[in-house]
């Protein structure tokens, strides 16, 4: 059986597209983290991890096992529109105050 044809059709234009990539979520801090860990973030200068799905989760997950200076070039660091709450503002407080992010701006 057909449905009966519709009478008003709304169309609404499709969202602005957004350049950035969207998707970051906790588990992809944590794999962040362990690239700085391991040495292959040295030279980076800025993150910009905006208009995510990034909880207190995923930045205690990527600046908790960091020690001293391991994102030694690290100047930018960019998180707004992310869900990081006071669990997430507590852990980037904790890695700026143990050296984490010296050069950090």
């Amino acid at each position: 059986m057909q449905p009966p044809p519709a009478s008003v059709i709304f169309v609404t234009p499709p969202p602005p597209a957004d350049p950035r990539p969207k998707g970051l979520d906790d588990a992809d801090c944590a794999e962040i983290g362990q690239l700085a860990l391991s040495g292959c973030l040295d030279t980076l200068v800025k993150l910009d991890a905006s208009y995510n799905q990034i909880t207190g989760v995923g930045i205690e997950a990527l600046f908790g096992p960091l020690g001293s200076s391991a994102l030694k070039s690290l100047k930018f660091l960019v998180l707004d529109r992310n869900q990081i709450g006071d669990q997430g503002m507590i852990a980037l407080a904790a890695a700026i105050g143990s050296g984490v992010m010296p050069q950090l701006v």
